[in-house]
């Protein structure tokens, strides 16, 4: 069965938090997603200290994403299986995340949300 747990990660810092007190093994991840990082890459837009946004970059994002999920190749991490990436335009992160991290299961928006 699955359970659903709502946790406010609208902190970059509250990925690793929300996730170690559960043993789901899909993230989902709802939030915008058409924002630009300081080096113009797309990427998901967080609060920053709870004032204003902070979009980090893609390669920062899917590092935090990436310490919670399991790996391809069996490797020891989390426990996360799935990430769920709802959000416009978030293929540069889900990238890195299969390709770089070896999430096993990524899940992402290609295009805008009209």
């Amino acid at each position: 069965y699955l359970t659903v747990e709502d946790h406010d990660m609208s902190l970059l810092s509250e990925i690793s938090f929300a996730t170690q007190s559960t043993d789901n093994t899909i993230l989902h991840i709802a939030m915008y997603g058409e924002a630009k990082s300081s080096s113009n890459k797309r990427t998901l837009a967080f609060l920053k200290d709870g004032t204003g946004n902070a979009y980090p970059e893609p390669d920062v994002l899917a590092e935090a994403i990436a310490t919670v999920c399991t790996r391809d190749d069996g490797k020891a991490r989390g426990h996360i299986e799935c990430v769920f990436l709802n959000a416009p335009k978030g293929g540069e992160v889900a990238d890195l995340l299969k390709n770089v991290y070896s999430v096993p299961f990524v899940i992402f928006w290609k295009t805008a949300v009209r």
